[in-house]
């Protein structure tokens, strides 16, 4: 179709990441080339999860248990994995990407896809930048391109042939590539299919009937064009970037981009009649993080003084960890939500005025005695009962008893109380307070609270 986006994902993988979660998080715990295993707890036993490169050189592997593994390697460090931290740990990295593209997906347990479609310049240029960034924090990472997350996904986790398309590369991924469970993977190989391609050569009713729809499924989403994508990313559509020459670390340097950013925002929204009430200020480091500041009002504004006050305020919880970064190299300022002005607000504040009809419903509601609301100053926006409408029962009563007497809790109450109180009782119910609309009690609502005597 012309004038169509051409799709293109990148899928980074991080191999070692729980290795480099804890040397970031905890320094401090073993060295850089000590040993070190991550356990977990299976059938009782202790057994190894994952290694490090140091381990597996010194002959360790994955499954044995952690006391033959330090029969062979007394120095080993064996900590417990940690998913959860993991997982956390892969939401940090993926925040430092969105300086290439709004669109990051999470790959549990240790990757992300990038959607880049739509996005100028080159693939080379921009791996080379984030493979930069990433080196600075001792991340290794593996990626590919794809023309879907998945193909991306299998050709960043799986090796293959070398091929002269991306269609060739994916037939030539091993069967392993399908991410079937091992039994499938198994049959697959037992047959002879131990390549994407051979499972894609066979007719798909022939491939269901011998291995089932899973393996059928799982070869059409990595070889059909047709599959299914996600959405077109989609850039917040109030954010200012601003570029710096070099990385900054100083207050000063970085708040004065950040004033600039929010200048044309300031003017959109006034243009709009709008004003922003949650505001973000996104920092991003020379090593692919991404720090943020976010200044919250009550009210929506359309000055930027204030909000760069607020942002001003927060700049100490950053500092260090931006010197720690390498500084800021981009500034990205967006409107998290805005509102139009006046909303809810009052009219002695600057608020816009009430409707002219709901002005004269007040005014009919009050009593000729009051002060209308619109003489205060106050406007409301909320819709109140029109007293021409109400019940003749609860018109409002021209006077309040001056005093109703004691009352007093009884259980049961004896008969003289009862008498003395029932002609105030009765005065009471007769009275309601001047200029407010009352529901009216059902009978049966009502006789269900009286006292039986």
């Amino acid at each position: 179709m012309s004038g169509a986006v051409a799709r293109r994902f990148l899928a980074l993988v991080f191999p070692m990441l729980p290795f480099e979660r804890l040397r970031a998080t905890r320094p401090t715990l073993f060295g850089d080339d000590a040993p070190v295993a991550l356990t977990q707890r299976i059938g009782g036993t202790e057994r190894l999860a994952m290694v490090d490169p140091a381990a597996a050189r010194a002959g360790l592997a994955t499954g044995g248990t952690v006391a033959a593994a330090r029969a062979v390697v007394p120095a080993l460090i064996a900590l417990p994995a940690d998913p959860h931290g993991d997982c956390d740990w892969l939401e940090r990295l993926a925040e430092g990407f969105a300086r290439y593209t709004p669109q990051v997906r999470l790959d549990p347990a240790d990757g992300l896809t990038l959607d880049l479609s739509g996005r100028p310049g080159d693939d080379a240029t921009l791996v080379a930048d984030l493979e930069t960034r990433l080196a600075r924090r001792g991340v290794i990472v593996r990626h590919a391109f794809g023309g879907t997350p998945a193909v991306a996904r299998a050709l960043a986790r799986f090796a293959g042939g070398p091929a002269p398309d991306e269609a060739g590369a994916v037939r030539r991924l091993p069967v392993a590539a399908l991410e079937l469970e091992a039994e499938e993977t198994e049959a697959l190989v037992a047959a002879g299919l131990r390549t994407v391609g051979d499972a894609a050569a066979r007719p798909q009713a022939a491939l269901a009937a011998q291995f089932g729809r899973a393996v059928v499924e799982a070869v059409r989403v990595l070889t059909d064009p047709r599959a299914p994508l996600p959405p077109l990313p989609t850039p917040s559509a109030r954010q200012v970037d601003r570029a710096l020459d070099a990385p900054a670390m100083a207050a000063k340097t970085v708040l004065a981009e950040i004033a600039a950013a929010l200048a044309p925002l300031v003017a959109e929204m006034t243009a709009a009649g709008e004003g922003g009430c949650d505001w973000e200020a996104a920092l991003f480091t020379g090593d692919g993080q991404r720090l943020t500041l976010r200044v919250e009002t009550p009210e929506p504004g359309q000055a930027a003084a204030p909000v760069l006050r607020g942002f001003a305020r927060g700049w100490s919880t950053l500092a260090e960890r931006l010197a720690a970064g390498g500084g800021c190299d981009l500034v990205r300022v967006r409107v998290l939500r805005a509102a139009a002005i006046g909303t809810g607000r009052l009219a002695l504040e600057g608020g816009v005025a009430v409707r002219p009809d709901r002005a004269a419903r007040l005014r009919r509601s009050a009593p000729a005695a009051a002060v209308a609301p619109s003489q205060l100053g106050l406007a409301f926006a909320d819709p109140v009962v029109d007293a021409d409408r109400l019940p003749a029962e609860t018109a409002p009563a021209e006077r309040v008893p001056e005093s109703l007497g004691p009352v007093r809790a009884f259980d049961p109450p004896s008969a003289d109380r009862s008498r003395r109180r029932g002609g105030a009782l009765a005065r009471a119910r007769a009275v309601r307070p001047t200029g407010l609309p009352l529901r009216r009690v059902p009978p049966q609502i009502a006789g269900q609270h009286k006292w039986e005597q």
